[in-house]
Order: structure tokens, then sequence, then C-alpha cells
């Protein structure tokens, strides 16, 4: 996923439940020179965790995805990997207008994760992994 996101040098991008700092680790070879991986994460444990293990081109930032603190447009990519499925559903249409709206033009968000069972019957009730592209 790291190189199917699509992120080059000198690139912003929003790793959205970032939780240890793996992923945001893993992108940031791609994104220099120049660029920089944020992660958000509602846990400070984890925050601190991937703060210390995590390279300098890596920072991380107490934040929910329904309220991110950040500019419109202040990122060229966002990601979130195995994050989603701890978002309430009554918080999903935030969190996406929030990730949308610091998103540049033009811009991808691309985010896999392990559904939410959405019926008791059928292949959906052991639960699916999806992945989700939208362009800005």
């Amino acid at each position: 996923m790291a190189r199917a996101c699509g992120a080059g040098p000198g690139d912003r991008i929003l790793d959205v439940g970032c939780g240890t700092g793996y992923f945001a680790s893993r992108l940031a070879p791609q994104i220099l020179p120049g660029g920089t991986v944020t992660g958000i994460d509602p846990s400070p444990p984890m925050l601190a965790y991937a703060d210390k293990r995590s390279p300098a081109q890596c920072r991380f930032v107490f934040a929910g995805a329904e309220d991110l603190p950040f500019a419109d447009g202040d990122f060229d990519v966002v990601v979130s990997s195995l994050a989603f499925h701890h978002i309430p559903d009554t918080l999903w249409p935030q969190a996406m207008s929030e990730i949308m709206r610091v998103l540049r033009p033009a811009a991808l968000c691309s985010s896999p994760t392990s559904a939410r069972p959405r019926s008791t019957v059928g292949p959906a009730s052991a639960g699916t992994h999806r992945s989700r592209a939208c362009s800005r």
C-alpha cells in the first residue's frame, strides 16, 4: 500500500489512525526529499510509541479523524491502514468530510480496512477486507 498510494518526493501525507507509526515510517522514504508524514491517533500511548520509533520526517498529533486540526488543503495524500473500522458509524460522515477538507484538490485518499459486518446473513457476516479510494 505504501507504493500504491502514489506519494512521492516532497509530498505531505496524513496517516489517519496511525497507531504505532508503522505505516507512517514505511511511507517516509517515499517522500524524501522535502516531504512529511503526519500521523493522527486518539491514543496518547500509541503516539508516544510512534514518536520514539519513527524517522525525523514523521510527526504525530493527538486527534480523531472527525476533527482534524489542519488547514484546508494541507495534504497531498491521506492514507489510513486498518483504522476506519474503529471509527463509530455515526462519525464516518464527519471523518470523511474532514479528510476531504484537508486534501488539496486532485489529491488521493486510500484506506484498506476491515469492514464491520452489515448483515448477519452471508459472507459479509464474517467481515471483509476492502479498499476505499477517493479523489478530490
